[in-house]
């Protein structure tokens, strides 16, 4: 396993060096290649022991329930089976995307420092084979904070000119949570103004990526929901305090999200995000918790519930 702890700082040579964004950046796509290369040509049912046994074994806990939340872990296989056949296919942008998103994070140091003055990033970063859980994600495990980024989900999901709003989404919540505490993780409302802020600020972290990649996947997102905004708003209100984790998965992951639009959650907290922005400076909006949060929120989705759709609550910019 290759632990580098990497503290970015880019410099002119007329000019004093500007402060980054210090992580532990925990790389393991190297040790993946090496199986996944020495494994080619032995069958499927082979190749995934020998991932159990090869890559599982050294780092059981990115592999267990606290990170692969929502997901079955009987399955686990199964989604391995699943993705290796995917990749078996080809592997191109996958191994690109194991270099291009090492790479960014060091390179946006600078950026992000300025962006989020006073972060401390205290948390490991992890790039590795999530086996399909996801292409990006902070987990607590074991009571450490981690930040994952599943280098094969994220060689579908993201593009490379798109990869700044995408790590400034991801480093966002770090920030945010240590502004906040993870009390606010215990609610569904505390849980969509997560995803609806971290969005709003990689709109503006990286102006120049289109809406619909800064929404995520799927990337008719905000298409998908439209027609059904009144229903999607009307299941964050009636559910806002929601504390059991079924009804909170069900806004923000694609798996639970029933027969509503996935991940409907992550249009609408950033809608929520956006017009509340319009009266609080962000720094205020990055302090909202609790009762004060929830009130502002509820608020704010009543307005844009006048609105026909989603569409129309867009374009009210």
């Amino acid at each position: 396993m290759r632990r580098i702890l990497i503290a970015v700082t880019i410099a002119a040579s007329c000019a004093p060096p500007r402060p980054a964004v210090d992580c532990e950046l925990i790389n393991l796509m190297p040790e993946f290649l090496a199986f996944w290369d020495s494994t080619r040509h032995v069958d499927l049912d082979a190749r995934v022991t020998r991932f159990r046994a090869d890559v599982v074994s050294r780092s059981e806990q990115l592999y267990g329930p606290q990170v692969r939340v929502g997901a079955d872990p009987a399955r686990l296989d199964d989604d391995v089976r699943a993705w290796f056949r995917f990749l078996a296919q080809d592997d191109t942008a996958f191994r690109a995307m194991s270099v291009q998103l090492a790479a960014e994070l060091p390179r946006l140091g600078p950026d992000l420092a300025a962006a989020l003055p006073g972060f401390r990033c205290t948390a490991p970063v992890y790039f590795f084979f999530s086996a399909g859980a996801f292409d990006g994600a902070v987990r607590v495990v074991d009571g450490r904070e981690l930040l994952l980024f599943g280098v094969e989900v994220a060689s579908r999901t993201q593009r490379p000119g798109e990869l700044r709003a995408f790590v400034g989404h991801e480093m966002f919540h770090l920030y945010h949570r240590a502004v906040t505490g993870p009390e606010m993780d215990s609610t569904l409302y505390g849980r969509v103004w997560r995803e609806g802020l971290a969005t709003l600020f990689s709109r503006r972290f990286a102006p120049d990526v289109a809406e619909e990649a800064i929404l995520g996947w799927p990337r008719d997102l905000a298409a998908q929901v439209e027609p059904r905004w009144g229903e999607v708003v009307d299941f964050i209100l009636e559910h806002l305090d929601a504390t059991d984790e079924a009804t909170m998965h069900r806004p923000l992951l694609a798996a639970a999200s029933g027969d509503l639009p996935p991940r409907f959650g992550y249009y609408v907290g950033y809608l929520v995000a956006r017009e509340l922005a319009r009266d609080l400076p962000f720094e205020t909006l990055l302090r909202l918790e609790g009762p004060a949060l929830r009130e502002a929120m509820a608020k704010a989705l009543r307005r844009l519930q006048g609105a026909a759709h989603g569409a129309a609550a867009g374009q009210k910019r």
